[in-house]
Formats: structure tokens, sequence, C-alpha cells
């Protein structure tokens, strides 16, 4: 009896003769089922809410990291008041501007050398002045830790010397190279908690913790009132590796889920019982007919034990040969069916029939010398065909079947299909072939490359224990290692695309400066492809620049994979370089668009408070006069309201003028642009103003060379030199004669022109953040309105420039105005 039979019997004779044992086995089956299909109902239950509870904390993650995102920036804005000196400058001003604008940040400083020195506001903060971060324990390891990530690290949340508990965040600062100190913010744990939406967090059924390990008792922290007992089913939690916090949301418990699965498993288990007895009283029945049969197989299984066990179970084709006439004496199953012939056959027939003629010449040379002794055994690779005409690839190995002495009987010959393995070699070689014709006329820049010697030389470097950011730092810091490894890289191929996007007329002229065009050349994206060969990964996407054989700039998206084989060693890589140069600088362009919507939907936004401010007031005015009138029987009184009421009317309508020009200048998107000779209007406002300038004595050099062209509105630039002269002209000094000056010069192709005075001056410390604005006057003359700086700058900013001014009181001002002329 065959193993497969018998495998049979057994399970027939298990059914038939043991059908109480059978049905109780098939009672714990089903119920198994039952049991995973209940707990896969369950884990998708489970699923669901783990991504419900996984939402929630992404909203929360997001108000966290932005708030983190703004404190960073805040720190870096605070260290740009650090002069090449060390000293910050400006620093009450730039800390109470930062604040002002972030109202969840509550505390700024600055701390040289790790001892708190600058702190705004400083009322209520007095006594952390003067504090050492590495003189105290619960401050010098994150303080230390801040320095060793060269980024910024929110320490805490710590008790604060002043009191209250905040978390701390810590910026390293650097001056040429050196360690100056940190740049801080401190957030009050409450307003943390409050801004990321944590203070009042509350859905039922959940609840939500946030804990950090304590750098010095080694042990988890938790910030709010909720259990922190997570003795539950469902916990989700996230990290936020810039202070090494956790937040948790766990699902309280409940048995809701398992209840909503008591009707599947009740109707399961009677499924299961009502099933076994069924199968049980129906296997009962034949179980002494079966009893039968079985006894008479197992009686026929002990005549079958004579069996070929090599010829039948050999995974190869074996065959006895008669060495005289050449015909088959035995052969096994597998022979039979390599040669599509049944045994029978087989047996009457001449190995030639199924070699193919060509070779039967060969083969019988061979055979022969085996004969004679000549040869021990011999193999050989042959062309079979079938009885079915089809032709098999075979390894024969023949050996004799006598010895030595005896007169040659016959021979044992092993044969190996291996009409696959030739079908896989041929395959191989026109994949190849294939694989040439693609990679040549790909419309992909492609290259084959030999990093193996890269390899190699960091091996030596072992660096491969070091984690990616140290890895990183350490090429920052050993630039000649990097270029070193990187100049170990050989070019194998190119395609001819790669060959146009490098604008190089061969392959060898690529090859051979290859290296040239790699060394000192972006290092952080060769060092980024370091590190993943140290980590042994066999992929890699990269952004870089690269530089033609012509000297042109190009962004690219390099892509490269290791070959399957060549995982060791990195002996061929396939690389692909797409040039991303257009989408690059049309994400340039989407941002600079981006940023200009920004700019002036906040100008519309200032401009509608102007409004709103000055329209309220003068209403306001006439409103109070108009109910006065209504109580005033006086004459007297009443002609001196309505004069004040005339007075009110005659300003509410220059305001309305001046706010109507303001929006004619605003709304003007395309402004006209023609060639104009700065020079002439010039000197064309010189002439307007000619009455006012004899009138103050005043000395005009107009220094702007004749014929010095820019394409600008007419309108605006007549505008702006008449705002600009005139006012030099109303704030001369009254103690010497006015003397004013006008000239241009060119910066980056672009034309700058400038107006000096040797006026009143303006306290730049007290009003420069207001110099510009709408009804912002400095001096007690009443003919000043505010009006005619901010029209010239929104005139300046329209057409795509900006002004700027340097002043000092008693000494003059200069206004320069930067044309954005376009190219």
């Amino acid at each position: 009896m065959s193993i497969k039979n018998k495998s049979k019997y057994n399970l027939t004779n298990l059914i038939v003769l043991k059908p109480k044992v059978f049905s109780v086995i098939c009672f714990f089956i089903l119920s198994l089922i039952g049991f995973f299909i209940i707990k896969q109902q369950h884990s998708i239950s489970e699923e669901k809410e783990r991504l419900e509870m996984q939402k929630m904390l992404n909203v929360v993650q997001r108000n966290i990291e932005q708030i983190l995102q703004n404190s960073h920036t805040i720190t870096l804005s605070l260290a740009q008041t650090i002069d090449r000196t060390g000293t910050p400058q400006n620093f009450e001003a730039v800390a109470k501007r930062l604040l002002d604008n972030n109202k969840n940040i509550d505390i700024v400083q600055l701390v040289p050398n790790g001892v708190i020195k600058y702190i705004y506001p400083l009322k209520g903060n007095e006594e952390a002045i003067g504090l050492n971060l590495f003189n105290t324990k619960h401050t010098k390891d994150e303080a230390l830790k801040t320095i060793e990530r060269n980024d910024i690290y929110f320490a805490g949340p710590l008790e604060l010397v002043q009191g209250g508990k905040a978390i701390i965040g810590r910026t390293p600062i650097y001056r040429d190279r050196k360690f100056w100190g940190f740049s801080a913010i401190i957030i009050s744990l409450s307003n943390l908690l409050k801004e990321a939406g944590l203070s009042d967090f509350n859905i039922s059924g959940y609840f939500i913790q946030l804990s950090k390990i304590n750098p010095v008792t080694n042990k988890e922290e938790f910030f709010l009132d909720n259990p922190y007992n997570f003795d539950s089913s469902i916990k989700e939690t996230i990290k936020l590796p810039q202070g090494n916090w956790s937040i948790h949301l766990v699902k309280e418990k409940s048995n809701t889920a398992l209840i909503s699965l008591y009707p599947t498993i009740i109707l399961w288990v009677i499924f299961c019982i009502s099933s076994t007895i069924l199968l049980y009283f129906l296997l009962k029945k034949p179980s002494e007919l079966q009893q039968v049969i079985v006894n008479q197989d197992e009686r026929i299984s002990k005549n079958e034990k004579e069996l070929q066990v090599i010829f039948d179970n050999a995974a190869l084709g074996i065959a006895v040969i008669d060495i005289r006439s050449r015909v088959f004496i035995k052969v096994n199953q597998q022979l039979s069916k390599m040669l599509e012939c049944p045994i029978s056959s087989l047996l009457k027939a001449n190995v030639h029939e199924f070699i193919l003629e060509k070779d039967t010449s060969n083969f019988d040379s061979l055979l022969n010398d085996l004969r004679e002794g000549n040869l021990n055994k011999f193999s050989a690779t042959k062309k079979l065909i079938s009885k079915n005409k089809k032709i098999i690839w075979a390894n024969i190995t023949v050996s004799p079947m006598w010895h030595k002495g005896e007169n040659p009987s016959s021979y044992i010959t092993v044969i190996e299909d291996i009409t696959e393995k030739k079908k896989s070699s041929e395959l191989l070689q026109k994949s190849e072939s294939r694989f040439k014709s693609l990679f040549e006329d790909s419309p992909i820049p492609l290259s084959e490359e030999d990093m193996s010697g890269v390899q190699e030389e960091l091996k030596k470097l072992d660096l491969s224990k070091l984690p990616p950011t140290k890895i990183y730092r350490y090429f920052k810091e050993h630039p000649k290692d990097l270029y070193r490894c990187i100049n170990k890289t050989n070019i194998i191929d190119i395609n001819k695309e790669m060959m146009l996007l490098k604008d190089t007329n061969s392959k060898n002229e690529y090859i051979n400066n290859y290296k040239l065009f790699t060394l000192n050349r972006a290092p952080n994206y060769l060092i980024k492809k370091l590190i993943a060969i140290i980590k042994n990964q066999t992929s890699f996407v990269g952004e870089t620049k690269i530089q033609t054989f012509n000297g042109e700039e190009k962004d690219v998206l390099v892509k490269w994979y290791v070959v399957p084989g060549y995982e060791n060693n990195y002996k061929r890589v396939f690389v692909s370089t797409e040039n991303i140069t257009e989408r690059k600088n049309a994400v340039r362009e989407l941002k600079k668009s981006h940023n200009t919507l920004i700019e002036r939907n906040k100008r519309l936004l200032d401009f509608s408070y102007i409004i709103s401010h000055n329209l309220r007031s003068h209403t306001s005015n006439i409103q109070t006069i108009i109910d006065n009138l209504e109580y005033v029987d006086n004459e007297e009184e009443r002609t001196e309201l309505l004069g004040l009421l005339k007075q009110v009317s005659d300003s509410l309508d220059e305001t309305i003028h001046n706010l109507n020009e303001i929006t004619s200048i605003r709304a003007n998107v395309n402004i006209s642009r023609e060639p104009l000779d700065i020079y002439s209007y010039t000197q064309k406002t010189i002439n307007i103003l000619s009455s006012k300038i004899d009138k103050s004595n005043a000395i005009i050099h107009n220094k702007i060379e004749p014929d010095t062209i820019i394409l600008y509105n007419p309108a605006y630039l007549e505008s702006i030199l008449l705002n600009l002269l005139s006012n030099a002209i109303k704030y001369a000094h009254s103690e010497r004669q006015p003397e004013i000056s006008i000239y241009t010069r060119t910066f980056k192709g672009n034309l700058q022109l400038f107006v000096k005075d040797n006026g009143i001056g303006i306290d730049l410390e007290k009003h420069g953040e207001k110099i510009f604005g709408m009804y912002k006057t400095f001096t007690k003359r009443d003919d000043s309105r505010g009006i005619g700086l901010f029209i010239t700058k929104n005139q300046v900013e329209g057409m795509g420039g900006k002004i700027e001014v340097k002043s000092s009181i008693n000494e003059g001002s200069i206004f320069k105005v930067f044309f954005n002329e376009p190219k």
C-alpha cells in the first residue's frame, strides 16, 4: 500500500470506525473556527477604536507641534539680536514684539554661557537673573542634552525659581563656531495644556494624559488630573521627540464590545452542538460494514512491502540499460514521465530512440570507452527527445554495473532534466539584452555604478554602530573623509538621456570626469547617501543640485537601488536622475506668490482697521454735535456748534479723500509702466516746488545723471518725488540753511533713489515702526497730516519695491527707494 493510500485509509478508519471520536474532533474544530471568527470581529472593533483614538491624538499632536514650532522660531529670532561682539541689541523691544505676537509664550530669555542674564518681562522674574543652568542638577542634564542635539529641546515641566511650573525650550547659540549660550522661551504648563487642547479634553469613554521621564528621578511623571492607571484594553501613545514627552489616550474599561458578541457566541455554540450530534448519527450506521473493509485493507497492505523505493520515489530518472543492445532493462516512474512513454514500452525500447541523431555517435564513443575500461564513469549534457517529440535537455551520468575483470553487461544511468534551467539561462541572456536596450533607450537619465569601493572605505571608518545623526555630524566635521569615500564611486555605464542631462558628448567624457563634478558639491546629499550605504539600505532617494559640463546648474531627484544579488557588496547599483528644475522653480514661484498674497491680505486688514477707526471717530463727533444742537436754545452756542460741525465735516471730507486715494493705489494690480527719465522728473518736481524752495531758502542738488531711465508709472514717480522733496523742505532745521541732495545708485541691476536732507530728523527708536503709518505725525506742526509717507510707501510697494529711512535727531534724514524693475 502506498503512503498516500495508507493516509486515506487511516482517515477513513477514524471517520467510520470511531464516529464518536470523530464527532468530538469536529466539534472542537468548529469551536476553533467560531473562536477565530469572533476574535476577528473583536479585533476589527478594537482596530476601529484605535484609529479613532489616533485621530484624536493627531489633533493634540498638531497643536503641540505648532506651539513648539513657533517657540523654535522665537528662539531663532532672539538669537539674531546678538551682534558680532556677543551682545544682544534691542533685546527688550524684540522680546516685547515677539511676546505680543505669540500669546502662548510667557517669558523669553538669553542665557550666555548658561547663566540667565536677559529676561523679558523682568517684572516678577527677577529671581531667575543670574541662575547658572550648569550648576543645578535638574537643569544641567537637559541643558547639555540641548547642546548635544544642536537644536531646540524642551525641558520640563519644571518648578521655576520665581514660582510656577512651566516648560522651557532652549536653542543653543554659536558665534564663530563657539558656544555662546542659549536662546530660551518659557511656557507655563497651564498655558501649554490650554493651547494644546489638553486642559478641557472631554470625550465620553476616554481620558488623555501627558507624561515625561524625569531626568533626575528617571521615573515617569504625569501632568494632568486624569487617572493614569493604564490597565485598560485599548491605549494609544504618541511621542514628541522635542522634549521626550508622551501623550496617552486611553479608553475606559467597558464590557460593551464583549456583550455585543454574546449573540454570535450563543448561536455558534448551538450550531456546533447540533452539527456534532447530526454527524455522529450519520456515521454510526455504516461503521460495522466499514470495519470489514478496513480489515481487508490491512491484509492487502502486508503484501505491498516490496516497493521499489529508489525507482518510484527518486526525483531523477533512473534506468538500467544493456550495454550491447542498448535496450532498457529497468526504468523508474520519473524517467517514464520525463520521456512521456509508459514503462512497459520503455522496457522494449532502445536508448538511441530517445537521443537526437547528432548526439548518438559521441554517446556511443563514450560507452565504448566505458566498456573497454578507459573510463570509470562519465557525464554528458545531451538533447533527448520524448515519445511525443518534445525536446529535453538532460545531464546524463553513466556508471558500469560490472566489476573490473568481469564481462561488461549493463550500466546504470541517472538522468536529470535541465530543460527549465536551460530555458532560464537563455531567458536570462535575452533579459540582459533587453535590459541593455531599455537602459540605452530609456527616457529617464540612467547610470550603472560600482559603489563597492565606497563601502570598503566606510568600513575602515567603522561608523556602522553610530546613529545617523552622529554619522552626519562626523562627515560635517571631516569633509576629507566624506570626499575620499565618494571618490571611490566608479561609473560602469550611462545611457543617452544621462549624456543629454549632463551636456556631455560621450560616455567616456562623463565617466572620466565624473569625480570632478562630484567633489565639493551638495555635501548634505552626499552624506545622506553614505549613511544609506553604512546602514545597508538597498535603495535611496534624495534631491540635490548638479553641474553640467557646460557649467549649468540643475535640480535633480536621484533614486538608486542595488541590483538583487549585490546587496552585500554594492558592485552593481542602478541610478536614475530626474531633472526637476522646472518643478523646483515652479515651487519657488508658488511660495513667492503665496508670500505676496499674505502680505496683501495683511495690508488690507490693516487698512480696514484704519478706515474703521477714522470714520468712526468723525461720525462719533458729528453725532455728539447733532445731539447737543437739539438741546441748545442759545443762538450763539448754536452758531459755535454749527462751526464745529463744519470743521468736523471738512475733516471727514479730507479723510475720505485720503482713503479714496489709498484705495485707488491698492486697487491697481496691473499698474502700467513706461520708460521714464528720472532726472527730468526730479527737475520737474523741483520746479513745482520752486515757491516753497525760495521761501525756505533751500539748496537743492539734483545729482542724478541725465538720461537715467527707469520703467515705472509716471503718476507714481511724480507723487513719490513730490512727497519726499516737500517733506524735506517742510521739516527743515530752523537754525541752518536747508540743503537737500537727490541721487541714484545701482545695486544688483536695480536702481535705488536717495533723498538726503539736513533737517530736524526723526527719533527712529521711538517712531521707527510707525513712520510710514497712516495719520502718524512726529512733530507739533499744524500742517502735518501723516498721509504723505503712507501714500508713498503704498505706491512704492504697489510697484514691487520698498522704501527705507535712516535718520538722527537734529542731523537729518535719508530716504532710500528700492525700484523693482521687471526683467
